[in-house]
């Protein structure tokens, strides 16, 4: 296998205005997360998130660090963490680069068109809505640093392999 360590991958990845992990409990899910019907992450798919539209800063570019006032893309992807909801039929999702724990969402088209305008469209600061959203609660995440390990078996093996060994 040849390894190409000569590629520039700085700017490589369109970057995400927000980027979600839902919460599931499971260490593997479908191939893609927004296609598996009546998930939360279907319904945030189909609920329309107002990206961002682009804006070109004149400011000082820093090499290595993407200007965010150019991302107009969400990420949306499942997570092995529970909910940290008493119902557990409501989701956790965490929020970045908010670093932000947003709860009490229900797995619905409604829940997810509230988490979306409460906390994820694009106008919004990192502080979220200045109008709660009624039933939801949210927090900052208390640490540094949020460490994703992808176990993904059906979409790769090797990540399905490597992350409970890196888990331990």
């Amino acid at each position: 296998m040849l390894i190409d360590y000569t590629s520039d991958m700085l700017g490589s990845v369109k970057p995400y205005f927000r980027q979600v992990v839902i919460s599931t409990g499971k260490s593997d899910w479908e191939r893609e997360v927004t296609e598996a019907r009546g998930s939360l992450a279907a319904h945030l798919n189909d609920v329309s998130v107002s990206g961002r539209k682009a804006s070109h800063s004149n400011g000082p570019k820093t090499p290595g660090v993407f200007n965010s006032d150019s991302a107009t893309r969400l990420s949306i992807l499942n997570g092995s963490h529970h909910t940290t909801s008493d119902d557990a039929s409501k989701q956790t999702v965490l929020v970045f680069p908010d670093y932000k724990i947003v709860t009490e969402i229900d797995s619905t088209k409604k829940g997810a068109e509230t988490l979306a305008n409460g906390y994820l469209d694009s106008e919004l600061s990192k502080a979220g809505s200045d109008q709660p959203q009624i039933g939801t609660k949210s927090w900052i995440i208390p640490y540094q640093a949020v460490i994703l390990l992808c176990s993904h078996k059906r979409r790769d093996n090797k990540c399905g392999i490597a992350a409970p060994v890196l888990k331990r």
